[in-house]
């Protein structure tokens, strides 16, 4: 437990490449029963409005509305890139409503999917899993359109619709 103290001090001092190798053996020294417990320190840890998690967020924004004529169910109403946090409103030919797509809309669709299952969230295993991937190291090149949109859908319906 020492040890892990230890390391997560060195956590918070360290530069970006440290900070994953130090994740890296943070996760190999949690059990597979105790890995929830360590994405919530995690989770902890992730400030908000830090740097690199304000430009995942954006990515994640920018690859949805961007690639929007891969999506003709969905219309892109407002689109604000002047500067972070990126934010847009859209609209989903099936509903009436307008969404927002916040930073902070996308941490809920984010959490969603960290703790629920593919099957409750209906998307595939391996989809979840590179968003989980980007997700833990703030990195959107994981995630490309299909990965984006799921998260946006998630973080505004609870699921995937289309």
């Amino acid at each position: 437990m020492e040890k892990t103290i230890t390391q997560l001090r060195l956590y918070l001092n360290a530069d970006e490449t440290q900070m994953r190798d130090i994740e890296r053996i943070l996760f190999g020294l949690v059990s597979r029963t105790r890995q929830e417990t360590y994405l919530s320190i995690k989770e902890a840890l992730i400030t908000e409005g830090s740097t690199p998690r304000n430009e995942f967020l954006d990515d994640i924004i920018t690859t949805a509305v961007e690639s929007g004529d891969s999506a003709p169910w969905m219309r892109l109403l407002h689109y604000h890139t002047a500067e972070s946090p990126i934010q847009a409103t859209v609209k989903f030919n099936s509903h009436e409503d307008e969404y927002q797509l916040t930073h902070k809309v996308l941490e809920s669709g984010l959490t969603m999917i960290r703790y629920g299952t593919h099957q409750d969230l209906w998307i595939e295993k391996e989809t979840k899993d590179l968003i989980a991937q980007g997700d833990l190291w703030n990195d959107a090149g994981y995630l490309d359109f299909g990965c984006a949109m799921t998260v946006v859908q998630i973080a505004l319906f609870g699921k995937v619709l289309y």
